[in-house]
């Protein structure tokens, strides 16, 4: 997905803000996870399930919409959650290791082989946090001098995207490398964009978003749903959903324009007050489409879940 400039949910591990929101309440693993904000709940059949505490209802504020979208998958992940977060602008939940920032001390060198020119960074922790990495090129990835990711790349498959390379503790020193056939790392010195999160402040932002302007889901039927919101300020009233032009969103029985965020979530923006919602799926045709049925099934899940809960 995000081989698109606004497309920056990975398809891969990605960061734990990307379940967070996309309303991921839980997480089925054939192995035991070590994920931020992830609770173990039960193992059935040699399969883990896991409660994410820190999961976004399906619908949910944001102040303001994304402006640039030729941003950075971090960074864009960065703009994202300043915008959920209602008491500051512009600050950082993710930096980069190369930069001066409170979580690791990063020194990075230019190593080569026979066949291949390689980025070292060598990384201690001054705080518990994870270690991210994205880039549009070809590499393999080491940890320690032991190959992870060999061939990441930038077709579409499972190890494409935001990958996450390690949890790393106070203290702990690693050796994480990124080498390419070519001298690509000496032209392109970003070629490797290797991020950690501050779960602290990130954990902040998600917790307040979930307990303030509140989203109540009424009910969930086969087109569409209802609920209502008490807004405390303007802002975006965004669906965990994908956007599509046949979304119908009502709010207090009138519709009203339906925009994306980010050109990813439906979105409608609503003045501060207390509303009714009811959003509707109009398929283009008189039989509902692939993601028409797709979107659907979403929503039914979702109250699956929540009756499970």
């Amino acid at each position: 997905m995000q081989r698109y400039a606004y497309l920056w949910i990975s398809p891969a591990e990605g960061t734990y803000i990307n379940n967070a929101i996309t309303s991921t309440k839980y997480y089925i693993s054939n192995k035991q996870e070590n994920i931020h904000g992830l609770d173990f709940i039960k193992n059935v059949d040699n399969y883990y399930l896991y409660e994410n505490q820190n999961s976004l209802p399906i619908a949910y504020y944001m102040k303001d919409n994304i402006i640039d979208l030729n941003q950075k998958p971090f960074e864009m992940q960065n703009d994202f959650l300043s915008k959920l977060d209602t008491r500051s602008s512009n600050e950082q939940y993710l930096y980069n290791v190369l930069t001066q920032n409170p979580l690791v001390k990063c020194e990075k060198t230019i190593k080569y082989g026979e066949d291949w020119t390689g980025a070292y960074y060598e990384i201690e922790a001054l705080e518990d946090t994870d270690i991210y990495l994205y880039s549009d090129y070809i590499l393999s990835i080491f940890l320690d001098d032991k190959p992870i990711y060999e061939g990441y790349a930038i077709n579409a498959y499972k190890k494409t995207g935001i990958i996450n390379i390690k949890k790393i503790k106070k203290g702990e020193k690693i050796e994480l490398s990124v080498r390419t056939k070519s001298d690509l790392i000496e032209i392109e010195p970003s070629v490797a964009q290797i991020y950690v999160v501050d779960y602290k402040k990130t954990d902040e932002v998600l917790q307040n978003s979930i307990n303030n302007n509140k989203f109540i889901l009424n009910e969930v039927n086969n087109t569409g749903l209802t609920g209502n919101v008490d807004f405390k300020e303007d802002g975006y009233l965004v669906f965990s959903i994908p956007y599509d032009e046949n979304w119908q969103i009502k709010v207090n029985g009138r519709i009203v324009k339906t925009e994306s965020i980010n050109k990813t979530f439906l979105a409608t923006r609503l003045n501060k007050g207390v509303y009714d919602i009811e959003i509707k799926y109009n398929p283009p045709s008189s039989t509902y489409t692939g993601g028409g049925i797709t979107i659907i099934s979403i929503l039914v899940i979702f109250v699956l879940i929540r009756k499970y809960n």
